[in-house]
């Protein structure tokens, strides 16, 4: 059971057509694949970092399907030492695969210690794999490096956004432009989006910046981290003040919560974060409905 996990958690697939060149064989573990496209590429080492996709099928029902997801699974190869402790034949398979190579590969059930439930009548699970790149770890760091540079400036701006809209809401310069609800969450619109309007139960991704009302403090903020924040909207998974306000927003839009105490964290607050009747201000980009 914990095998299949690990295998079903790193595993990832889009299935080529077969171009004539195949082999059959047995990986080191001895479970059978076929090798479909085969190209003269390098070949993964220990602590690379290879981004794969992956259809699983337990036998003609498919159980996971990787271009479901945002990002493509990624995988550390580990050393041999590692292996012989916790053996995988899908990293057995990685080993044998250059980027742009696809392969299928066999586990029958009946080789694992303990069947997981479900798969009781079920005879073998399938993993059709391409492989999509290579990384060294001094490439992967080199690349996580640049992207949390793009996060951070990205996160300086819509900052700046937040913090000039506190600063006129407490001047009362901001007019027309703020409004309120009868519950008492006023909210302003900086970008209006052309998507759609989240409805109850829906998922919605967002991205956020939080600072306490009072002196502009940050408290949370989703921007810099991977993946982005997703919920389901209404459901009371996140505060009244942004079930309310979230569904006021267009799909693409941006705009600046200011949220009383009473629809954030109440008179406890969320210590040691949120002091007691916090009244709480985000920045917010509703970026995808579903």
């Amino acid at each position: 059971m914990k095998q299949f996990i690990f295998l079903l958690l790193t595993a990832a697939f889009l299935f080529e057509a077969c171009n004539g060149v195949q082999s059959s064989s047995e990986t080191e573990s001895g479970f059978r694949y076929i090798h479909h496209k085969k190209n003269k590429g390098t070949k993964p080492q220990p602590g690379d970092y290879v981004y794969y996709k992956v259809t699983i099928f337990a036998d003609d029902s498919l159980v996971y399907d990787s271009r479901n997801e945002s990002r493509a699974p990624r995988v550390v190869m580990p050393e041999a030492e590692q292996l012989k402790t916790n053996p995988s034949p899908v990293i057995d398979v990685l080993y044998l695969m250059a980027a742009g190579d696809s392969l299928t590969l066999f586990y029958p059930l009946d080789s694992m210690p303990q069947r997981p439930p479900g798969y009781e009548e079920k005879e073998m699970i399938r993993y059709e794999i391409v492989m999509d790149s290579i990384q060294t770890a001094d490439q992967f760091k080199a690349q996580q490096a640049a992207e949390m540079a793009k996060l951070n400036k990205i996160f300086v701006e819509k900052n700046q956004m937040l913090t000039e809209t506190l600063e006129a809401y407490k001047a009362g310069t901001l007019g027309t432009q703020l409004q309120k609800t009868e519950s008492g969450l006023e909210y302003v619109v900086l970008e209006e989006g052309n998507g759609p309007k989240p409805q109850s139960g829906q998922m919605v991704t967002v991205e956020y910046i939080g600072v306490l009302k009072e002196d502009g403090k940050k408290f949370d903020e989703s921007i810099t981290r991977v993946p982005p924040f997703s919920f389901a909207v209404g459901k009371g998974q996140v505060i009244p003040g942004w079930d309310e306000g979230i569904e006021l927003l267009s799909q693409g839009s941006e705009a600046v919560l200011f949220i009383p105490y009473q629809l954030a964290y109440g008179e406890a607050g969320s210590p040691p974060v949120i002091p007691e009747k916090a009244d709480l201000v985000f920045y917010v980009e509703l970026t995808d409905v579903q």
